[in-house]
């Protein structure tokens, strides 16, 4: 929606009335809340690289997807030496991020109480720290809620290896990609007698919700010269043998195939297929009704999870 000069309101940066930092709301002249406009976006740079021969194109790391979890496995890939690092995403520029977009930008980590938590967020100084009451949140508490909310359904393996390394994954998120994390006390925190007594083990917001996390890693992929390529579908994987080698992508009406050592899968769910939607939740969940703000979630095709259950329940193909 576009609105004219003067008919913007923005709740200036400040304190809430609970005293913690405020985060920035745009509103329109009916005070109805409305999303940041992405075009401003410091996005990395999107055509720059070296052609090999023909069509192909060499990379260490291609990466599919560019919302939180693609964000930070190309600039995890950096961190480890990759120097040439490619991340694709089949929406345009102005729909960067995905769902993750409209996220609150909560997070839950495994942590020792407040003195921890305030190495982490900003915008809490000592006197505001003084009224705040936030138990330890434990590796035993994190794990059961989890299988909780699961009824006992998540992989103990893969729920250990987030609960384990959730608080240095927030600390790199933090220091690394420098996610401004605040504290959430209006969604986890009562005031009682004076005093936020936060509650429940997800302390943690990013400030400006969705928007301020995708903002964020895109800064990151500019800064760490990760190459970002819009309007980019994945086709399909190049094999060599029993091996990945390669990825099919369409662009500009062209299909190249890329070459590269790794080919990382971060494009999201699968909320936009009936069918799997069936598959995997029920019955019941073939019929829900997606939300189709600004075709984020139409784009969301599930190509690259179907692709990889071929290849995983193939015998002669790797997985």
């Amino acid at each position: 929606m576009a609105y004219k000069e003067g008919k913007v309101k923005t709740l200036a940066p400040g304190r809430s009335r609970r005293g913690f930092p405020r985060p920035l709301i745009l509103l329109n002249a009916n005070d109805q809340t409305t999303s940041y406009h992405m075009s401003s976006l410091p996005t990395a740079p999107t055509e720059a690289t070296s052609r090999t021969s023909g069509d192909h194109l060499k990379f260490d790391v291609i990466v599919v997807g560019s919302g939180n979890a693609g964000s930070s496995a190309a600039l995890s890939a950096i961190d480890n030496g990759c120097k040439n690092v490619l991340l694709i995403d089949k929406c345009p520029p102005e729909w960067v991020g995905g769902n993750g977009y409209f996220t609150a930008g909560a997070y839950r980590t495994v942590h020792d109480g407040l003195a921890d938590v305030l190495n982490i967020v900003h915008g809490v100084d000592p006197e505001l720290a003084a009224t705040v009451d936030m138990e330890h949140y434990t590796h035993e508490q994190f794990t059961k809620d989890i299988m909780r909310l699961s009824d006992g359904r998540s992989d103990p393996a893969l729920v250990e290896a987030l609960v384990g390394g959730s608080h240095d994954t927030i600390l790199w998120l933090s220091n690394r990609i420098k996610i401004p994390f605040v504290l959430s006390p209006h969604r986890q925190a009562y005031l009682v007698g004076g005093r936020q007594k936060f509650w429940g083990g997800m302390a943690l917001a990013v400030d400006g919700g969705g928007k301020g996390l995708v903002i964020a890693h895109h800064r990151a992929l500019k800064e760490s010269e990760v190459k970002v390529w819009f309007d980019a579908e994945a086709v399909d994987l190049v094999l060599s043998g029993s091996r990945v080698a390669g990825l099919k992508v369409k662009k500009g009406g062209e299909t190249l195939n890329l070459e590269a050592t790794s080919i990382i899968l971060a494009s999201g769910g699968f909320e936009s297929s009936r069918e799997m939607r069936f598959k995997h939740l029920g019955p019941e969940w073939a019929n829900a009704r997606v939300r189709q703000l600004h075709s984020r979630c139409d784009v969301n095709r599930t190509a690259g999870l179907r692709r990889f259950e071929e290849l995983r329940t193939t015998p002669e193909k790797p997985c």
